[in-house]
């Protein structure tokens, strides 16, 4: 290493030092030679605290500079998971053919329903109905008893006609003609009357209101 080991301001006109025999020019270090800062013996109280100076300075271009970063997640509230229940009579049941219950009512322009599940559970009574399907479906969507045409969201199946209470599972409709039309009404429909039965059903709803 070299070091330009010059006194400044010699005569200490510009700093407010003591002008005497003990300034750093004229101490001496006597100690042995200091391998890492290269101080050696001899070497006066100016000349050692250069040579450390310069020591420190090249650590620090050594050293990594890490820069730490902080970054912020903004959490956008989703759409509130909601949930409703709807009690079908056995009358409701059987008249389901020419007369839809409303599960879901009508949103605004611009959303739609996003169904996470429909569950329907009879409550046995004393004549289980026979066999058929409850569907779901949007009020609007293209109905057609002639042709036998029906877009639907899904089915509950009678199929077996429980004669004891029962968890009917939601069959989802997989085609690309089916689905909820946005900003409609969500009805429960039959699309063939069910056949006598006495017992009540209550279906399940967890849904969220979706904005388009």
């Amino acid at each position: 290493m070299a070091w330009p080991y010059l006194p400044v301001n010699p005569n200490c006109t510009a700093t407010p030092c003591v002008t005497s025999p003990s300034t750093s020019d004229l101490l001496t270090y006597a100690g042995p030679n200091l391998p890492c800062t290269g101080i050696n013996s001899c070497d006066t109280l100016s000349v050692s605290l250069q040579k450390i100076d310069e020591a420190i300075c090249e650590l620090q271009l050594a050293i990594p500079v890490v820069v730490t970063t902080t970054s912020t997640t903004t959490s956008i509230p989703g759409p509130v998971l909601l949930s409703k229940i709807v009690s079908l009579s056995s009358n409701d049941i059987l008249n389901l053919h020419i007369t839809p219950i409303e599960l879901l009512p009508t949103l605004a322009a611009g959303m739609t329903y996003d169904i996470i599940s429909l569950t329907a559970t009879i409550l046995f009574n004393t004549a289980s109905y026979g066999g058929g399907e409850l569907s779901v479906k949007s009020l609007t969507a293209v109905y057609n008893p002639g042709n036998n045409i029906f877009e639907e969201y899904g089915t509950f199946s009678f199929s077996g006609a429980p004669s004891y209470n029962k968890t009917l599972p939601f069959i989802k409709a997989t085609t690309a003609s089916n689905g909820l039309i946005n900003n409609d009404s969500v009805i429960i429909f039959a699309f063939n009357q069910l056949s006598t039965g006495d017992s009540p059903v209550k279906i399940h709803l967890l849904y969220r209101e979706i904005t388009l």
